[in-house]
């Protein structure tokens, strides 16, 4: 099986994205900045119910 893109909100992103590939063999094919910039996105996206 092939999964081309996944997209979950979590509050610690950089640890739930190194579980994917450590237990699940998920390549990281892109990081959006640092783990600050990343909580803040996560934070407006919750804010805003999505």
């Amino acid at each position: 099986m092939i999964i081309e893109h996944i997209g979950i909100s979590v509050s610690k992103p950089v640890e739930m994205a190194q579980w994917y590939k450590n237990n699940l063999g998920c390549k990281i094919q892109f990081k959006s900045g640092s783990e600050a910039e990343a909580k803040r996105l996560y934070r407006r996206l919750t804010e805003q119910g999505a």
